[in-house]
């Protein structure tokens, strides 16, 4: 494996510097619920029909994605709806296809269970409706508690023993409800949740909400990066504050306490939880114009109606030269590489001056590994691992700090790559940036290492640098 390493600090003063992409794409949501047979003599108790839609154009022009949330089962309803795009004048009516996430495959779940003093009044319902979630469930499904007062207790490891979950619950002495570390909650039971390989949901019962000063916008990046789902139970008066648009930003829900009984709370999350669709569709107009796509999708005679829309990128953005660069390469060899290669993977380093990879991380840079294992040994790869920063700082630390962060990834990939497989890194402090640099949020997805995948004919085969930056 040969390694070569490259300063392109000076790509931010005019000369061609790295090509840098981030795709997040969001993962096909598996979850098994049997809304029918959930929980057993109760009455359905959802008065009408709710939907929450997130309109995503990561793919453009090849696929757009609405997603859906539904509080029942509505397939049949969306098969007799109508997808209609307009660009400027031109109006189209489009077909689409339909993928609901109800199948058998296994989830794992993460259950925060706000211990705090507010909530005494509400511990035997909320362990009510855990313990009836929880019992059934998926037999295959796991589960973890995390309890908060003053400070966080939480089970040793992710359990499908249902039985033994619930004995904890029972039995566990909850810690002093002096304080409530919700931030510090959620961010760890992301974080436990990030190594999971199977549908990943978070769910949150309290009467508080994260305090306004806490940077959730930065929960929210890292929870979307581990595809986490969250969804929040709140009890008592608690009102749609910032927990509620954490919900929302990760295809989760946020619901209220409505004196619905304990079962027909758990009945209503599974419900939530499982009527989870993608929309998907090719837009008509496929240019790289910068233009508005305003995109109506609807159902006659009933509540299903959207309306939204996306900015498509202009043709010299890198989005558009990822996918130059990526048909000349299918072109010149004749091999298409993994879908998931063909686009730039993004890792996140989301604290500031860390180079420490996360375990979401090196749970990404494992699924690179095995898809790069796929590819036939009688062609070559490189590997461009780029390293960036965030602007707060020097420009020499900001630099220091990307060539870290390069080599902290080499590091972890280089020893388990086939000898036709070579890395370059290179490093760019600050400089292309992928958004305005400006919120918390923003210069948190800026703290990167992009790895950039080239594949070529041939043992002795090369790369004209030039060709791709």
């Amino acid at each position: 494996m040969k390694r070569i390493f490259n300063n392109r600090w000076w790509g931010k003063h005019g000369v061609s510097s790295g090509l840098t992409l981030t795709i997040l794409l969001l993962s096909a949501f598996l979850i098994l619920v049997d809304c029918s047979t959930k929980v057993q003599k109760v009455e359905l108790d959802i008065e009408k029909n709710q939907h929450d839609f997130i309109l995503t154009s990561f793919l453009f022009p090849d696929t757009i994605f609405l997603y859906l949330n539904s509080s029942k089962d509505i397939s049949a309803e969306l098969a007799n709806g109508h997808l209609i795009e307009a660009v400027g004048e031109e109006i189209d009516t489009l077909g689409f296809s339909i993928q609901n996430h109800l199948t058998g495959s296994p989830c794992s779940y993460l259950l925060i269970h706000d211990c705090s003093g507010s909530m005494r009044p509400y511990i035997d319902m909320v362990l009510c409706v855990m313990e009836h979630f929880i019992m059934n469930s998926n037999p295959l499904d796991e589960f973890r508690i995390i309890q908060l007062g003053g400070k966080l207790k939480a089970m040793k490891n992710f359990t499908n023993d249902k039985n033994n979950v619930i004995q904890w619950l029972r039995t566990s002495n909850p810690p002093i409800p002096n304080g409530t570390p919700l931030f510090d909650a959620l961010q760890l039971g992301i974080d436990y949740l990030g190594s999971k390989q199977r549908e990943k949901i978070l769910i949150v019962f309290t009467d508080g909400n994260v305090a306004s000063t806490e940077n959730y916008e930065y929960l929210i990046e890292w929870a979307k990066d581990v595809n986490v789902r969250i969804f929040v139970v709140g009890m008592g008066s608690i009102k749609p504050g910032l927990l509620s648009e954490l919900a929302k930003n990760t295809d989760g829900i946020f619901l209220a306490d409505d004196d619905r009984t304990c079962s027909q709370t758990a009945y209503n999350l599974s419900c939530w939880i499982s009527n989870f669709y993608r929309i998907s569709y090719s837009p008509a107009g496929k240019k790289l114009d910068g233009q508005t796509h305003m995109v109506t999708f609807s159902v006659p005679n009933s509540s299903i109606n959207f309306h939204g829309q996306y900015r498509v990128p202009k043709d010299e953005t890198i989005f558009a030269r990822a996918r130059i660069v990526h048909e000349i390469d299918t072109l010149s060899t004749g091999y298409n590489l993994p879908e998931e290669l063909s686009v730039p993977v993004l890792i996140p380093f989301y604290d500031m001056g860390n180079s420490a990879l996360y375990p979401s991380a090196k749970q990404k840079l494992d699924n690179m590994l095995q898809n790069l294992l796929t590819i036939p040994e009688k062609y070559t790869v490189t590997l461009y691992i780029d390293g960036y920063t965030c602007d707060v700082g020097s420009e020499i630390t900001n630099l220091l700090l990307s060539a870290e962060r390069a080599e902290t990834v080499n590091d972890y990939v280089g020893s388990k790559l086939t000898p036709n497989i070579t890395t370059e890194l290179n490093f760019y402090g600050e400089s292309n940036p992928l958004n305005e640099n400006k919120t918390a949020s923003e210069k948190a997805l800026n703290r990167r290492v992009t790895i950039r995948v080239f594949l070529h004919q041939g043992q002795n085969a090369s790369l004209n640098d030039s060709s791709v930056r």
